[in-house]
């Protein structure tokens, strides 16, 4: 009984104190609700649907005239001399090779947009958070789908406090060694 009571007590802990603690002066943005519900975002979106949308209809074109050489390929093939018929199939490979690579480059393309506007709103995120921030009282703000923090109001940083209390941990009362390095200070 005092086991179990001791494990649901350490797991009690571990939940409360893994990462920032969720208080009332903590809060999360979550990038995912608000590109879908502010204008901007929605914006946004619409431009990555268009772009996404123009990139697949050209690669739609092109994969189509490869579908249809390879077909009337293979029906030449029953009557086509071989030597024509390879150079036929080495024009199709190299046609396929260029769908290829003109596929990654529009995927490419495709995410420098999308890391392109994804920054931009993430700069806006960032410029409007540490206003809002002081506004409403806010300690600390993180980002809901990863947990990164975005914002640590300057009362939220106990650094100088904890190094402090290293400090004073690691003196040892003679002579000021180090404890921690085992070197003398001075």
């Amino acid at each position: 009984m005092c086991n179990r009571h001791h494990l649901i007590t350490s797991f009690a802990l571990l939940v409360l104190f893994s990462g920032a603690p969720l208080t009332a002066r903590t809060k999360v943005v979550s990038v995912r609700e608000m590109l879908k519900d502010s204008e901007v975002g929605k914006d946004i979106d619409q431009r990555l649907l268009d772009a996404r949308n123009k990139i697949g209809s050209e690669l739609q074109v092109m994969q189509k005239e490869l579908q249809d050489e390879g077909k009337a390929l293979e029906s030449a093939a029953k009557l086509a001399d071989p030597e024509v018929l390879f150079a036929k199939r080495d024009k199709l490979v190299k046609k396929e090779t260029q769908f290829k690579a003109a596929a990654e480059a529009a995927q490419g393309e495709l995410n420098r947009k999308i890391d392109f506007e994804m920054g931009k709103y993430s700069e806006m995120m960032r410029e409007e958070l540490p206003g809002l921030a002081k506004t409403h009282s806010w300690e600390i703000v993180q980002l809901k789908e990863t947990g990164e923090l975005l914002y640590v109001a300057e009362e939220a940083n106990v650094s100088k406090l904890v190094a402090a209390k290293i400090d004073a941990k690691a003196k040892d009362s003679k002579g000021g060694v180090h404890k921690a390095s085992g070197h003398k200070r001075g």
